[in-house]
């Protein structure tokens, strides 16, 4: 059987099949991103409505309140969005009905879980400061000149040019890594109340990631994926990706984190490229 037919047909059938792929790492002919959780900041107890650090009937009522507009959630409102549709309605009791009764089968509080976040839909990058790589230091400054970033913050940039799909998960392996971590959260987080809607800002919470764990303590393949690299993707096929060069290409300088957007966007290129419908072209 001819050999670039084999390959196709691998190709086809990843399309086809969207479900989680547990691994291993290093499957078939590419790298496949397999289980991990981590502990993220910016992560609350989805369905915790009165934010008591459990969840009860007491937020399934809080939810049926809101379902009804009786309830306003505010800017928590996401929290209820358990199923992750930008609906709240009667799936998500389902699921909170569900973390009443089986609290056990859920992670607990600030930790995200790929396995059960994954919908072949998003891509995922992860970005890590580690003072033994130049490349990496030089990316974690929030400095860019305005030929690149009109507003000269890297970090406003790299959300203005990202695809709403896209997690960003910020990680560093230095010696006060969660003083790291939070510094960044911190400025995140004045980024967006000061040129997001509240409908982006509302997004960008649920896409934004930071890990206070250091990145050589994460106790699983993320970790050994970093070592020595300042960051990496997971694409819509689940294939773990090297992060591109970050430097202007007029003139070969620079290192900028909000050049990572386009890995998602060329990601999201490849997926649209091998997904399009056979109406739109003649094939030869």
């Amino acid at each position: 059987m001819n050999k670039l037919y084999i390959i196709f047909s691998f190709i086809f059938s990843m399309i086809m099949s969207q479900e989680f792929n547990p691994g291993p790492y290093g499957a078939e002919y590419f790298d496949i991103a397999g289980p991990f959780n981590i502990t993220d900041l910016n992560g609350k107890l989805l369905g915790d409505l009165n934010q008591d650090d459990s969840i009860n009937i007491n937020d399934v009522i809080i939810m049926v309140g809101a379902i009804l507009e009786t309830i306003d959630l505010g800017e928590d409102e996401y929290i209820a969005d358990l199923n992750d549709d930008d609906v709240i309605d009667i799936l998500d009791i389902t699921l909170l009905l569900n973390r009443v009764l089986y609290p056990d089968s859920y992670a607990p509080e600030n930790y995200w879980d790929f396995e059960s976040s994954w919908n072949g839909e998003d891509n995922y990058v992860f970005i890590q400061y580690d003072p033994s790589n130049n490349n990496s230091v030089t990316m974690w400054s929030d400095d860019c000149p305005t030929n690149i970033c009109p507003s000269g913050s890297d970090r406003l940039t790299l959300l203005e040019k990202s695809e709403l799909n896209t997690h960003y998960f910020f990680v560093s392996n230095g010696p006060n890594s969660e003083q790291d971590i939070l510094v960044i959260q911190q400025d995140f987080n004045r980024i967006l109340e000061q040129n997001m809607s509240l409908e982006l800002q509302e997004h960008w919470k649920k896409h934004l990631h930071f890990i206070p764990i250091k990145t050589n303590e994460l106790n699983n393949w993320i970790s050994d994926r970093l070592n020595g690299l300042y960051a990496f993707s997971i694409d819509r096929f689940q294939r773990i990706k090297q992060a591109g060069y970050l430097g202007n290409p007029a003139g070969f300088s620079g290192v900028y984190m909000n050049f990572l957007a386009h890995e998602a966007i060329y990601h999201d290129y490849e997926w649209n490229a091998l997904n399009e419908d056979s109406s739109t072209y003649d094939e030869i």
